[in-house]
């Protein structure tokens, strides 16, 4: 039993950030793929995440989430992520936000893909902004909410 408490006390809860993609695009007319990058900030080389999305294959909807664990439970290095809807292959709009991961505590990053930001709209938006559902919003989102703490975007 005092094993079993001290191999419990050594385990530190994962740093995570839940990033939570939401749209008021319709799939298929507007988007047809979603590609997902998500880096630490300032880091160089591959980022961690980088997956194109068929919405077209009914795997991957929204809002959709995609959890985002450090391997080293004290990391607190923000989180850069660039969210990228396309149709036929053509870029159609582009959100980025970041965010610092927090101890103990599963974390929630919201991306949201406007049809305000369709084709010309996004590019509107000025260095620290990016196009959302209000307009030109900060990339800057801390603090993180909890996960738990919030249902819908």
């Amino acid at each position: 039993m005092v094993a079993a408490a001290l191999a419990l006390r050594c385990v530190t809860p994962a740093t995570e950030v839940m990033l939570v993609i939401d749209t008021d695009l319709t799939t298929g007319d507007d988007v047809d793929a979603v590609r997902v990058v998500v880096r630490r900030e300032g880091a160089a080389g591959a980022p961690s995440h980088d997956v194109v999305y068929d919405l077209r294959s009914g795997r991957f909807g929204f809002p959709g989430t995609i959890g985002v664990v450090a391997r080293d439970p004290d990391d607190r290095v923000p989180l850069e992520v660039t969210v990228s809807a396309s149709r036929g292959g053509v870029e159609r709009l582009s959100a980025r936000a970041t965010g610092t991961p927090t101890a103990e505590v599963v974390a929630r990053l919201d991306v949201f893909l406007a049809r305000r930001c369709l084709d010309a709209g996004a590019s509107a938006c000025g260095r620290g902004t990016t196009c959302g559902r209000t307009g030109c919003e900060p990339v800057a989102r801390d603090p993180l909410p909890p996960f738990s703490a919030i249902t819908t975007p």
